[in-house]
């Protein structure tokens, strides 16, 4: 459950000291060096000395080169969030771990820095807090405000604790928003974007009991703290949901997934819409057929893996980085799994099979790359070199309902990876 933290050492750091004289100081005309030291120093010392000074606490929290600095691998997934699918299972936000302890202390440096990454200051205990995505370290959520008595989007950094609240979009009468996507390469720049597509219905002239759909992109940047509109309103016959499911940051785009043609993908540097093809339908099958157990990104690769009918057998798909197609990057049977847990093959609870794909999570090489895999009381992790797999947490009983169905949903999953990256 997301709730304001109560860590101690949190408060200390936002709390430092009278800015210190010059004297007492002997770095404070170089940056250059002061930087360097505090650079080989353990990430639980970089909080506590953010109370020496002013200088020091704006250096360490809000330098966006520093930042970049602070994270060699920013592509290292070593946890996921996820979101029960509905009341009936626990509620909130849970925290998964997808190693052992020792090795996950050892990526975050400070076992009590994990153990509340789902605790944000600034943000009120409450269930309404959803997070809509995360794209290298950074979240992007929804929050309802109960002061305001009106729903809020806020960027996070659940290693910082820092937040920050997006600005209301301009006023247009009669538009929706249909979704949020964040942008965000700490490789490529230390500031992130945010893109929104607005949607305006209309009944059309010229084709009775027809409607016409008008979608607007705009651009939330963190470097000027504003919302633009990216070039004009265009339409479009097909419906919301086809143009703008699913939603990745890849490539320098936004990579949407249509389920019956070809998908849009929306370059941020250079403002235009372009469009990727997607796997054809086997023969004998039809587009509705189609379960999409996963698409997403990782480690700067995007992946989809799609079935049409109960099986444990299924190719992992990658996007060729000029959009020209789809190569099977990995072939996944995951019968030794089955073996293991039976009840992973009943259909029962979920048409196609009872499991799904919660997250790829690619490691420097394809041997230390992995899926995790949720079955209804259980996550797995499975080597996707040579299907090695392990259960990385027990899922808690419902309290009430099916014991089959599964509790999380495959859109609730996000990475974990530590960032300092400024918001």
């Amino acid at each position: 459950m997301l709730s304001v933290g109560t860590d101690q050492r949190a408060e200390l750091s936002d709390a430092p000291t009278p800015e210190n004289s010059s004297a007492s100081d002997p770095f404070a005309a170089n940056d250059d060096i002061l930087t360097e030291i505090l650079m080989r120093l353990p990430v639980r010392s970089l909080f506590r000395l953010k109370s020496v000074s002013k200088r020091w606490n704006l250096l360490i929290s809000n330098d966006p080169h520093f930042s970049a600095r602070l994270n060699p691998d920013p592509c290292s997934v070593s946890a996921l969030f996820l979101h029960y699918t509905d009341s009936r299972f626990q509620t909130g936000l849970q925290f998964i771990p997808l190693c052992n302890e020792k090795t996950l202390r050892s990526l975050t440096h400070d076992d009590s820095l994990f153990r509340s990454l789902t605790h944000f200051p600034g943000l009120s205990d409450s269930d309404t807090t959803m997070i809509l995505n995360a794209c290298h370290g950074l979240l992007l959520c929804w929050h309802y405000d109960n002061v305001e008595d009106k729903y809020r989007y806020h960027v996070l950094n659940p290693t910082t604790k820092k937040l920050t609240a997006l600005p209301d979009h301009p006023y247009r009468d009669g538009h929706v928003i249909e979704g949020l996507w964040l942008a965000h390469d700490p490789s490529r720049s230390p500031h992130y974007k945010v893109v929104s597509v607005r949607t305006k219905v209309s009944a059309s002239p010229d084709r009775p009991y027809v409607n016409d759909c008008h979608y607007q992109i705009e651009i939330y940047s963190s470097e000027t703290g504003s919302w633009k509109a990216s070039g004009e309103a265009f339409s479009s016959d097909d419906g919301t949901d086809t143009l703008f499911g699913g939603g990745v940051y890849w490539n320098g785009a936004v990579n949407w997934l249509s389920n019956r043609a070809d998908s849009l993908y929306f370059n941020l540097d250079e403002e235009r819409l372009g469009t990727m093809p997607m796997l054809p339908v086997p023969e004998g099958k039809w587009w509705y057929d189609k379960e999409v157990m996963h698409y997403g990104e990782s480690r700067r690769h995007l992946h989809l893996v799609e079935i049409f009918s109960p099986t444990t057998r299924f190719n992992v798909y990658e996007m060729e980085r000029d959009y020209s197609g789809w190569f099977v990057k990995f072939r996944v049977d995951l019968a030794g799994v089955a073996t293991s847990f039976p009840e992973m093959t009943q259909t029962r609870g979920n048409w196609y099979c009872s499991y799904s794909v919660l997250s790829l999570v690619r490691g420097e090489s394809d041997e230390e790359s992995f899926l995790v895999l949720q079955l209804a009381d259980k996550l797995v992790r499975y080597n996707l070199a040579d299907g090695a797999f392990m259960t990385v947490y027990e899922v808690p009983s419902q309290r009430g309902g099916d014991g089959e169905d599964l509790r999380f949903s495959r859109g609730g999953a996000h990475p974990y990876i530590e960032s300092y990256s400024c918001v």
